[in-house]
C-alpha cells in the first residue's frame, strides 16, 4: 500500500481525545461528589470523600496517558508478534471472572483485588481487533502469493464467537453487543462478502432476539424506551430523568456543579448516563461540543485508516476507531432515548477506570499507526515524536 515512512503523529487526533478526557474529569468531579457522600448499608457514605470517583478516574487516566503515549512511541506492527500472547491472556481473564468474578447490576464483568478491578471484557475489544487485523493481513499476504486461492474467513468468525460466548456468559448483553458490532466493522472492513453478512445475520439476530426477549428486565427495557413515561418510576425511571436532566439544561446550562438530576433522581449519573448531567450543567452547547469532538475523531479516524501503509495497519485503526465510536453512538442513543438502556459507558467522559484505560490505549495505538501513514500530514496537523 506504501512505503512505511515515520512522522508526527495526528495533532486534530490527540487534541480532540485530550479535550474529551478533560471534560470527562469535570464531569467525573461533578456527577459523582454527592454519590460518593451518600449513606449507603447504614455507613455515613461509600467513600467518605466527595472527590473519591474523580481521584480514581484521575488515577486511571493518568495511567491511561502514560500507556498511551508509550504505544505512540512504538512500531505498531510489533504487535503482530504479541497477538497470541494478548489474545490468550484475554480468554484466561474471561474465562477467570466467570470463576470470580465480582456481580455488579447483575453482571459477573469485574475481576477485584486490593480495591483494585479490571473488566476483561473492555480489553477483549482490543485484542479482538488485533488478532483480526494480523489475521487478515496474513490471508491477504498469502492469495497474492498464490499460496492460498482465497482469504477463510470461518477462523476469524470463530474467534469472535468465541468472545462473545465468554462476554455474553457474564449476563453483560452490552458489552457482547458492542463487540458483535465492532466485529462486524472489522470483518466488513476486510472485504467479507455479502453471503457471509447475510449468514452471520440469520444467525445472531435470532440469538439477539432471544437474549431479550427470554430476560424480562432486558424486554422492558426495550419496549419501555419508545415513551419512558409511560412507567417514569418503574422500568422507564432511568431514561425520563435523563430526558428531563436534559430538558432543564436549555442552551447554556444550570452551570457546572449545579445540576439537580445527581441528587439521587438520575441513577448511574457518573457512569453510563453523564452525558445527562453534562447536558444539564452545561446545556445545548456543551452537548455539541462533545459531538463535534466525536465527530473529529471520527473523521481523523477514517483519513489515517485511508493512508495506512499496509492492511494491518489499515483494519487496526478501523477496530481501534469502532471500539472508540460505536461505544459512544450507543451511549449517546440510549441517553437521548433513541435506543433501550443497555448500559453501555461514553468513553473519556463516563467513570469507570477500565473502560478509560483499554479507551486510551486505542488511541495510542490509531496515533502510533498515524505516524506512518503514506501520505504527510500538513505540519498543522503533526506531532513530532521521536
Amino acid at each position: 500500500m506504501g512505503k512505511r515512512k515515520r512522522h508526527g503523529a495526528d495533532l486534530m487526533l490527540l487534541g480532540a481525545i485530550l479535550v474529551l478526557l478533560t471534560i470527562g474529569l469535570l464531569m467525573v468531579f461533578s456527577a459523582s461528589s454527592i454519590e460518593a457522600m451518600l449513606p449507603k448499608n447504614g455507613n455515613p457514605g461509600e467513600f467518605g470523600n466527595p472527590l473519591a470517583f474523580f481521584y480514581r478516574q484521575s488515577v486511571a487516566a493518568g495511567i491511561g496517558l502514560v500507556l498511551m503515549f508509550a504505544i505512540l512511541r512504538q512500531d505498531y506492527r510489533k504487535l503482530i508478534g504479541w497477538k497470541k500472547i494478548i489474545f490468550s491472556a484475554t480468554i484466561i481473564l474471561l474465562v477467570l471472572v466467570l470463576i470470580a468474578g465480582e456481580s455488579r447490576n447483575g453482571n459477573k464483568a469485574w475481576l477485584g483485588a486490593g480495591g483494585f478491578s479490571l473488566q476483561p471484557s473492555e480489553m477483549a475489544k482490543l485484542s479482538l481487533v488485533i488478532m483480526l487485523a494480523a489475521y487478515f493481513e496474513r490471508e491477504e499476504r498469502l492469495v497474492k502469493r498464490g499460496k492460498k486461492r482465497k482469504i477463510s474467513y470461518v477462523p476469524a468468525i470463530i474467534q469472535v464467537v468465541l468472545i462473545l460466548v465468554l462476554v455474553g456468559l457474564e449476563g453483560d448483553a452490552g458489552s457482547a453487543g458492542v463487540i458483535c458490532l465492532i466485529a462486524a466493522v472489522v470483518l466488513f472492513a476486510a472485504g467479507i462478502p455479502w453471503a457471509w453478512i447475510g449468514a452471520l445475520a440469520a444467525v445472531l439476530v435470532p440469538v439477539a432476539v432471544l437474549a431479550v426477549t427470554t430476560v424480562g428486565y432486558r424486554l422492558k427495557r426495550f419496549t419501555v424506551f419508545l415513551d419512558p413515561f409511560q412507567d417514569p418510576l418503574g422500568y422507564g425511571f432511568q431514561q425520563a430523568q435523563a430526558l428531563l436532566a436534559i430538558g432543564s439544561g436549555g442552551l447554556l446550562g444550570v452551570g457546572l456543579g449545579d445540576g439537580k438530576s445527581k441528587y439521587l433522581w438520575l441513577p448511574e449519573q457518573h457512569n453510563d448516563f453523564i452525558f445527562a448531567v453534562l447536558a444539564e450543567e452545561m446545556g445545548f452547547i456543551g452537548g455539541i461540543i462533545v459531538f463535534t469532538l466525536f465527530a473529529i475523531v471520527l473523521y481523523r479516524v477514517y483519513e489515517i485508516s485511508k493512508k495506512a501503509p499496509d492492511t494491518f495497519g489499515r483494519l487496526l485503526v478501523t477496530g481501534m476507531g469502532a471500539v472508540l465510536l460505536v461505544e459512544a453512538l450507543v451511549n449517546l442513543a440510549m441517553v437521548l432515548d433513541v435506543f433501550p438502556v443497555v448500559g453501555v459507558t461514553l468513553p473519556f467522559i463516563s467513570y469507570g477506570g477500565s473502560s478509560l484505560l483499554f479507551k486510551l490505549i486505542a488511541a495510542g495505538i490509531i496515533l502510533n499507526v498515524s505516524r506512518y501513514t503514506v501520505e504527510e500530514e500538513n505540519e498543522g496537523q503533526e506531532l513530532a515524536v521521536s
